[in-house]
């Protein structure tokens, strides 16, 4: 499955087609505008939209994302202040310390073991002060609607290795406030945040802060 998936992004990722910034990465801008070179580490970044946004606006990004050609698209555009390295958050780790850690609609397409490794994976980077900012599709998006019966961390293939999982918010929340011990300095979870086209998911927008 593993496999799948990360031919999956490759094959998404290859189009080498740079987009505007997410809504979400001006949102956490507004909220956090960088008046020095704050650490900022996007995980899943993708394209790089966001990094290379983040990176304009001031700060020092790192990009992190499973996918070879991602990093290998976005690395053609680094500088001494945004890097894109590979990244599976499974298996990989890193010592380097982040103000902000980043990352959109990256949680809802890991498996359960993902999301263990990746709280494992903030705890080592977090430092005093650091926030932590996630978007993620929840359990009431119209992705799962075909479903009869859905439940929290269930894992649902919709084909050639796009996998999304089902997040209950008040699980997850519950679960990763008690595996991190930081607080909740925004909560945020309706439509309407991120509409592209005919998509305008359900989703749930999180700050938490150590």
């Amino acid at each position: 499955m593993k496999k799948n998936i990360k031919d999956y992004w490759n094959k998404f990722y290859n189009k080498k087609i740079i987009f505007k910034e997410s809504s979400f990465a001006r949102f956490v801008f507004k909220k956090f505008p960088s008046t020095k070179k704050k650490k900022l580490v996007d995980v899943g970044c993708g394209n790089g939209r966001d990094s290379f946004y983040f990176n304009k606006k001031g700060y020092d990004v790192t990009g992190l994302d499973l996918s070879n050609s991602a990093i290998q698209n976005n690395s053609l555009f680094k500088n001494n202040y945004l890097n894109f390295n590979r990244f599976d958050i499974e298996k990989n780790s890193t010592s380097k310390k982040f103000d902000i850690i980043y990352s959109r609609f990256f949680i809802h397409a890991l498996s359960e073991k993902g999301e263990k490794k990746f709280i494992k994976f903030i705890n080592k980077t977090k430092k005093n002060n650091t926030f932590v900012c996630l978007e993620f599709r929840n359990s009431k998006d119209n992705i799962f609607k075909k479903f009869k019966s859905i439940e929290h961390n269930q894992f649902i293939n919709f084909g050639n290795g796009h996998y999304r999982r089902v997040i209950d918010k008040k699980k997850f929340i519950q679960n990763f406030i008690y595996k991190t011990k930081s607080k909740i300095i925004y909560l945020k979870s309706s439509k309407n945040l991120s509409v592209v086209k005919n998509d305008n998911p359900n989703l749930t927008r999180i700050i938490f802060k150590f």
